[in-house]
């Protein structure tokens, strides 16, 4: 995943948005992130060990990706430490799913 080639493809040096759940709006939210760069956000479906779904918040930033719950982050990867993203199309769903690599975890 190069968030900075996305970054740096956008006209006029200004960053690729997508905000499919309008959090720039929220103040309380934006704090969160800081001096960040909001680059994505949306609402997915997290899935833990035990096969059970819990909604959240993605956000990524020119510098992280932050699980959001409940105008909490939950965790921040730091872009640096992304190993890699692997996206699936399970055979038994109809859902796009994907794993962040983190090596050092």
């Amino acid at each position: 995943l190069s968030l900075g080639k996305m970054v740096e493809a956008a006209p006029q040096g200004l960053p690729v948005k997508r905000d499919y759940i309008n959090y720039s709006a929220d103040r309380a939210l934006m704090s969160l992130i800081g001096n960040e760069t909001l680059v994505y956000a949306a609402m997915v479906k997290k899935i833990n060990l035990y096969d059970w779904s819990q909604e959240r918040m993605l956000v990524i930033t020119d510098q992280g990706i932050y699980n959001v719950y409940k105008k909490k982050i939950k965790r921040k990867i730091e872009i640096r430490d992304i190993g890699g993203v692997t996206k699936t199309i399970p055979p038994s769903k109809k859902l796009d799913e994907f794993t962040v690599g983190v090596p050092s975890q």
